[in-house]
C-alpha cells in the first residue's frame, strides 16, 4: 500500500552513448535529482572478485545498522567495515581487488541493495566505477550498467 506523500519519477538519460531509464518511487516526497547523482567520469575503479565481494557483503550485513550501511575504503586493498546501531559490534574484513586505477576512496553503500545487484551479475568479477562518495558507483557488466546509489557518510 503506497503512503499518500508517495511520488514516482522515470528519467532517461545516455551514459557513454547507452540510454538509461531509471524509474524511482520516492515515499517522501523530496526530489531527488539523479543526474546530479550519475557520474559522467570516474575517478576510481576497481575490479573485485564476485564470490568473494558477495560473501564479505553477507557477512557485514549481520553486523551492519538499520539502515545496512556498509563503508569501502578503496586504497592498496579494500576494507569492508559495518557497525550496529550502537556501535558496540564492529564487522572489518580486508580483501584484494584484482584491478585498480585512479584515486583511494570511501564510499558507503546500503549492503542490501549491494547483495541484490551482486547476485544479478553473471561474471565472475565485479568492476565498479566510482567518482566521489555522493555520486552513484557505475557497476558494468558485458552492456549493462547498474548505478549503486552511495550512503552519505557523516563529516
Amino acid at each position: 500500500m503506497e503512503g499518500e506523500n508517495s511520488t514516482s519519477a522515470v528519467l532517461n538519460f545516455y551514459i557513454k552513448g547507452i540510454q538509461v531509464t531509471v524509474i524511482a518511487r520516492n515515499l517522501d516526497c523530496a526530489v531527488v535529482d539523479y543526474k546530479a547523482a550519475t557520474p559522467t567520469y570516474s575517478t576510481t575503479i576497481v575490479t573485485l572478485n564476485k564470490k568473494n565481494l558477495q560473501q564479505k557483503v553477507e557477512q557485514a550485513m549481520l553486523y551492519a545498522n538499520h539502515n545496512f550501511q556498509g563503508i569501502f575504503s578503496i586504497n592498496g586493498k579494500v576494507i569492508l567495515t559495518a557497525q550496529d546501531m550502537e556501535n558496540t559490534k564492529e564487522f572489518k574484513s580486508e580483501f584484494a581487488h584484482q584491478h585498480k586505477e585512479g584515486e583511494d576512496l570511501d564510499i558507503s553503500f546500503n549492503l542490501s541493495f549491494l547483495k541484490k545487484v551482486l547476485a544479478n551479475v553473471s561474471s565472475d568479477t565485479v568492476t565498479i566505477e566510482m567518482t566521489t562518495q555522493s555520486r552513484a558507483a557505475v557497476i558494468k557488466e558485458e552492456g549493462v550498467l547498474t548505478l549503486v546509489m552511495p550512503i552519505l557518510l557523516a563529516a
